[in-house]
């Protein structure tokens, strides 16, 4: 019995669903980049960057940006990284960012770059970097006021890209929990 879903967030046995999820959750998060009006594309090459980034974006209102998405889930950490996770409500997702910097990004990209390094870092309980929630507010509401909507309208559409991405993730979750699970073996699709 696995209540929280520890052992399927960290069995190797389940690496498979973990990257499947991860790829559903980029195109999708390319997916309502473009619907909010920004070009995007997935897996584009930045000889600046070491590792290539998950998600290339760019638009009228929107500086060239790059996102890591990355899924990660407590379980997956050490004793002290779990002790730092408690500190704060976003504290486990800001670790799991500072670590991929640390080891993709050679600690993240110089001050003086002209491009943001976004973390689209997810717990696997669906909470958010809050630098990618900050960023993401601003994306619509500047896809918002392009397009002349009201306050009302901008919520709206907060709210349904929001809903994608967790919808997404949740759907992935549940691939990954059935994955590790001998009952459901079968059921798992990609």
């Amino acid at each position: 019995y696995d209540p929280e879903g520890d052992h399927a967030h960290s069995c190797m046995r389940n690496s498979g669903t973990w990257t499947r999820r991860h790829d559903h959750l980029r195109d999708q998060l390319k997916t309502m980049l473009r619907w909010l009006g920004f070009w995007a594309e997935a897996e584009q090459e930045d000889s600046r960057l070491p590792p290539r980034p998950d998600v290339r974006a760019q638009g009228p209102t929107l500086p060239l940006t790059h996102f890591e998405v990355h899924v990660s889930h407590p379980a997956r950490f050490d004793d002290a990284a779990q002790a730092r996770r408690g500190s704060s409500n976003c504290a486990f997702v800001e670790e799991a960012w500072r670590r991929r910097l640390a080891v993709h990004y050679g600690g993240g990209p110089p001050p003086n770059a002209p491009f943001q390094l976004i973390p689209a870092v997810v717990s696997s309980y669906g909470g958010w970097h809050p630098e990618f929630a900050q960023w993401w507010r601003g994306a619509v509401r500047a896809a918002a006021e392009r397009a002349g909507s009201s306050g009302a309208s901008a919520q709206g559409m907060l709210w349904r890209s929001v809903g994608f991405l967790s919808v997404t993730l949740q759907r992935q979750n549940f691939q990954a929990l059935a994955g590790c699970s001998p009952l459901l073996e079968e059921e798992v699709q990609g």
